[in-house]
């Protein structure tokens, strides 16, 4: 698998969250009703005219930073010092990050890159998990041939 190694600062992002399951199976289905939900209310283009133009993309954030948190949280959101009302801020801690790059129908493409990063890329790469949020940044999110990009948060092992 193709990838980038890149150390970014840490940044805010204005978005809304939903608390999630911590089943596999139940997370897997509540993600995309998710972003049809934020989407149809109207609440996604409101993120637009205050994303960060050095960081351009919607982020699907998800803010589990351990398997002993008890809260896991998904969030639907833009890079941005300001907060809408109604929204609320998040902050990505610094990272080395490891980016893929993939395009296709959503939501499968997506959660096939994402299953293929963690069982075969990951046991290879010499690098493990850093227990940090995960990022898919969408830079088209036209659902039938999405192009977007995992941020997966990486240490040395």
């Amino acid at each position: 698998m193709e990838y980038q190694l890149v150390e970014k600062e840490a940044f805010k992002v204005a978005g809304v969250g939903i608390e999630l399951d911590q089943d596999m199976e139940k997370y897997k289905k509540m993600i995309p009703e998710f972003w049809s939900k934020v989407s149809a209310s109207g609440e996604l283009q409101k993120l637009f005219p205050i994303m960060d133009q050095a960081n351009p993309g919607v982020m699907g954030i998800s803010m589990m930073t351990s398997k002993i948190q008890e809260n896991w949280e998904y969030v639907i959101g833009v890079a941005s010092d300001q907060i809408p009302a109604g929204f609320k801020q998040y902050e990505v801690p610094a990272a080395k990050w490891a980016i893929f790059s993939g395009s296709g129908p959503m939501p499968g493409a997506i959660q096939e890159m994402q299953t293929q990063i963690f069982t075969e890329w990951l046991p290879t790469s010499g690098f493990e998990y850093a227990e940090l949020p995960d990022i898919e940044l969408y830079l088209d999110a036209n659902p039938e041939d999405a192009h977007f990009q995992i941020w997966f948060p990486v240490r040395v092992k």
